[in-house]
């Protein structure tokens, strides 16, 4: 509830300034779909124009592939949906630890990633 309160005067704040403004909203730090439904239970739907999600995978965890942003922005598009909430969902960050702990990738993984990541075909989820 707290977030949607601070969405909600500072949609209302920035809307008074320039109300074709797009406000950005969830900004989560993975496509955490029962974290959109919460806040938007909360009310926070109605106080922004596009859901942003960082949908980081790491590759050692279980099921951490990339192509599973895919399924995980679908879910946060099917909470959206069963919530009524038709807002854009924008990914606004995207990336791979770059060292060589248990979260890192290596230099022939990044290459494969990034080539996945720029080929227009993988992020139509139709």
């Amino acid at each position: 509830a707290q977030y949607a309160n601070m969405l909600r005067a500072s949609y209302a704040a920035i809307k008074n300034v320039k109300d074709t403004v797009k406000v950005v909203g969830g900004v989560t730090s993975s496509a955490d779909s029962d974290y959109i439904g919460s806040i938007i239970d909360n009310g926070a739907g109605d106080y922004m124009d596009i859901i942003s999600v960082h949908p980081y995978v790491y590759n050692n965890l279980v099921n951490s592939k990339p192509e599973r942003i895919v399924d995980d922005i679908a879910a946060v598009k099917n909470v959206l949906t069963a919530k009524n909430c038709n807002k854009p969902i924008w990914v606004t960050e995207l990336n791979w630890p770059t060292n060589d702990t248990w979260f890192g990738s290596t230099e022939e993984e990044q290459a494969e990633y990034n080539n996945l990541f720029n080929d227009d075909d993988f992020w139509t989820m139709e």
